[in-house]
């Protein structure tokens, strides 16, 4: 099944009216005229119906359908909801609430799997959990407790703003430093940080494209993401040993974002180590200092805020971009399909070795 179908396709009886996120869907079920969200759940993956509760401030599950493209769960929809990933960019005091209150829905049950994208909240401020029955049968509530824990907004630093020198990156001025650029979209890419290893994108002179998550012009309905590079022909895109990030530099991106280090984990991907949310002012090469961990095969993304651009070179043969839509948190997702081919993701990653 397309990752955006058309408004006339269906899924064992339910028509599909737009795509939420991946592998979920707005639907109708034409015979109660009853929205739903549709979806599709992950090959092979277990699926348990009878520990999905029904209780106030859990989502209703109201079907499990097969269809020759896979298992897909109907649930509640609810009316201009984004999930708690979606709204990362929210001050940290919000989030605490949310959390809070989606600790309270949990009390005296178990979801065993719970992640940011299984947080909806509602228009009027108020979470509901879904994606219940997902995890291991022998699951607890310190496993959500663990789970809410990682959730937790970390605090951050405030980030100044200078300008480059022809010298390369200035001096780190706090833990969390924003180093303006030379000027313009097209402007020279510093220098890679002393000792280190740069991975990803090399930047410089050529034509930058500034879009937002779902290559749009960005807006009040773009949405949120984590992006990374899959591929690049002449550049290295994972890493080769354990090292420690020293400096990101992006080209191309303005609003709120944060690198992101992904790691695998049996052919998925999960966020390892965050940088802190800063907002980017302008277009133009920005280098940000940085201090993260970073394991063997680590892979390099960049959570964007819903609204915020990011910078891309198109038409690079052999490229590819991968989107998560919704940023990555503790959860372990496969990235969307639906665009990326030829993409060239002006993100680079300055690393030194050891640990």
């Amino acid at each position: 099944m397309k990752d955006s179908p058309s408004s006339t396709e269906q899924i064992a009886g339910f028509r599909i009216v737009r795509r939420l996120g991946d592998s979920v869907w707005e639907a109708v079920q034409p015979e109660l005229g009853r929205r739903v969200a549709l979806r599709r759940l992950e090959p092979d993956a277990p699926f348990r119906p009878a520990a999905w509760p029904d209780r106030p401030g859990v989502v209703d599950l109201f079907a499990v359908v097969d269809d020759a493209s896979g298992t897909y769960i109907a649930t509640r929809f609810v009316p201009g909801a984004r999930t708690f990933a979606e709204l990362s960019g929210t001050r940290a005091a919000r989030q605490r609430g949310w959390l809070d209150q989606v600790s309270a829905i949990l009390a005296d049950t178990v979801h065993g799997d719970l992640t940011a994208h299984d947080i909806l909240i509602d228009p009027s401020g108020r979470p509901h959990v879904t994606g219940f029955g997902r995890g291991p049968g022998e699951a607890t509530a310190d496993d959500d407790r663990a789970a809410i824990a990682r959730l937790r907004p970390e605090p951050t630093s405030p980030a100044r703003t200078v300008a480059l020198g022809a010298g390369g990156v200035a001096a780190v001025l706090a833990a969390v430093v924003l180093l303006g650029g030379p000027g313009g979209e097209s402007g020279a890419a510093p220098a890679v940080a002393a000792g280190a290893t740069a991975y990803g994108s090399a930047l410089g002179a050529g034509p930058v494209t500034s879009v937002d998550c779902e290559d749009r012009p960005a807006g009040g309905d773009s949405v949120a993401c984590t992006i990374l590079q899959g591929a690049l022909p002449g550049r290295t895109v994972a890493a080769a040993a354990p090292g420690r990030v020293r400096a990101w530099v992006v080209q191309g991106v303005r609003g709120r974002v944060r690198l992101q280090v992904l790691r695998p984990v049996d052919g998925r991907l999960t966020a390892y180590a965050n940088a802190a949310l800063i907002t980017i002012p302008d277009r133009g090469v920005h280098v940000v200092a940085a201090d993260l961990e970073v394991p063997a095969g680590a892979r390099f993304g960049l959570e964007v805020a819903p609204g915020s651009e990011i910078g891309i070179r198109n038409g690079v043969d052999g490229a590819q971009t991968l989107r998560f839509y919704g940023p990555l948190r503790g959860d372990r997702r496969s990235p969307a399909a639906d665009r990326g081919a030829g993409q060239e993701l002006l993100l680079r990653v300055d690393v030194v070795p050891g640990g």
